[in-house]
């Protein structure tokens, strides 16, 4: 039917120049979601095949509480950031390269450092109120998370920045260490460490894989050290001082026996000094990268306002 509408025979021929050229990166594409899909259960094969099934049934529970959040995040993110670092590759300008890698860095590491001090400081009494006190002597396992939860910010920022920049081999590379280093420290450490053991595990493979990620865009983009610490450093302190100060200050103040109410008091009084701070240090121009954010989140809540407004 379709040779009677266009008389064109169709014709199956190979282009080697092209196929040559796109299969290294598709290969490496390919091999990134193999290994991402092996990371998402390693973890979980390791605490059950060296602690038991309770063990795995507690860690899988609590650190898909603490990481949910994060995948949530980034996933959408992800999905656009890919794309637009490819653009901006294409249009080969470094400015604006540089301008994004540092915006994705600022927003990524403060989103993470929030969880991490929610999750580090009031682990117990997420636990707590979710699913019952039975659960608080896991509090260590979803405090860790919150802390890992800032290499992953990094690493979720740093791969698709990678990808977009034509390095998808690279992030590959790194994937499949990861996962080696992790299996190879968890299988060494859990027999005198227990699940400390693969927290620290995961840590370590997380933290290799922002270290090289971070040290081969810091020379193949001529990123600015300096700014990258002050980042690391502004957004860290952003998003755990508040919430370790409001903890301690609760504990102070009750002399030791904070109970639940006062636990959860604590976090509230976190989360409004995180925003007092947050809008301070945009406000003075310390972290660009969250007041433009900011700026947009304000802009889009007004527009929404006089909608409902005139309607």
């Amino acid at each position: 039917m379709s040779y009677l509408l266009y008389p064109v025979a169709p014709r199956f021929r190979w282009q080697w120049p092209f196929v040559q050229q796109h299969f290294r990166f598709a290969s490496g594409v390919f091999m990134v979601a193999l290994f991402e899909k092996g990371r998402g259960q390693a973890d979980k094969i390791v605490v059950g095949r060296l602690l038991g099934i309770a063990d795995m049934g507690a860690y899988q529970f609590v650190s898909r509480l603490s990481t949910q959040l994060m995948r949530e995040f980034t996933k959408p993110v992800r999905q656009v950031l890919f794309p637009t670092m490819a653009r901006l590759a294409a249009d080969q300008d470094p400015s604006r390269i540089k301008d994004a890698v540092y915006l994705i860095l600022e927003v990524y590491i403060l989103f993470g450092a929030v969880l991490a001090g929610v999750f580090s400081a009031h682990a117990g009494t997420i636990l707590e109120l979710l699913v019952g006190a039975k659960w608080v002597p896991y509090a260590y396992v979803l405090q860790a998370m919150g802390c890992i939860c800032v290499l992953l910010a990094i690493n979720s920022a740093l791969y698709p920045i990678l990808r977009g920049q034509g390095h998808s081999t690279l992030e590959a590379g790194m994937q499949g260490g990861g996962l080696l280093l992790f299996v190879g420290v968890a299988f060494l450490l859990p027999l005198a460490e227990g699940m400390r053991g693969v927290l620290l595990a995961l840590a370590c493979a997380e933290f290799l894989q922002a270290t090289v990620a971070a040290l081969f865009l810091l020379g193949r983009m001529k990123l600015s050290a300096p700014r990258l610490l002050r980042i690391l450093v502004l957004g860290l302190l952003l998003g755990i001082a508040p919430f370790w100060g409001m903890e301690w200050l609760a504990h102070w103040l009750s002399g030791g026996q904070a109970g639940l109410l006062v636990e959860v008091m604590a976090a509230a009084a976190g989360v409004m000094a995180f925003g007092m701070l947050a809008l301070l240090l945009a406000r003075s121009g310390a972290m660009p990268g969250s007041a433009r954010i900011f700026a947009l989140v304000v802009q889009r809540g007004r527009k929404k306002a006089a909608k409902v407004k005139n309607q």
